[in-house]
């Protein structure tokens, strides 16, 4: 088995974003289901061990998995829109052009199944470079 060279969350630190969703915009506190944020938490990892998924697939591993399986009470949104981005941010991809407004529609497409990962990857790695990309055009309410 060999190492990946991404930096992950830990399971603290996942708690930690989510403490901190809670406290900034209201939402009961608490893990719902541990199993789910230990899921959480795995996910990324067996996206780049299992199918060799580049940076943006694992970091929309961290989304997909907290919105599909949620570990939390409420915030589990907004804990996986944090995550995504604070893995970026901790693998040194900081500098991105994500419009916040899409970004959040894009997290909404996730919770109502109208986006998959691999798309909601492309749509990071696009809006990372500033592009529109076609992943909405295909993907989102009536496409």
């Amino acid at each position: 088995m060999s190492e990946s060279p991404f930096f992950y969350l830990t399971l603290d630190q996942v708690e930690e974003l989510h403490d901190l969703a809670v406290e900034g915009f209201g939402g009961r506190p608490g893990v719902l289901n541990p199993d789910n944020l230990q899921l959480a938490c795995q996910a990324p990892y067996d996206v780049w061990q299992q199918e060799r998924g580049d940076l943006w697939e694992q970091a929309a591993a961290y989304a997909c998995t907290i919105i599909q399986h949620p570990p939390y009470h409420d915030g589990n949104k907004r804990t996986a829109l944090a995550c995504t981005l604070v893995f970026l941010e901790v693998n040194g991809y900081d500098q991105h052009d994500f419009h916040e407004g899409t970004l959040f529609e894009a997290i909404s497409w996730l919770a109502r199944n109208e986006l998959d990962r691999r798309n909601f990857a492309q749509y990071l790695r696009d809006a990372y470079h500033g592009a529109s990309g076609i992943w909405a055009e295909d993907t989102g309410p009536g496409g």
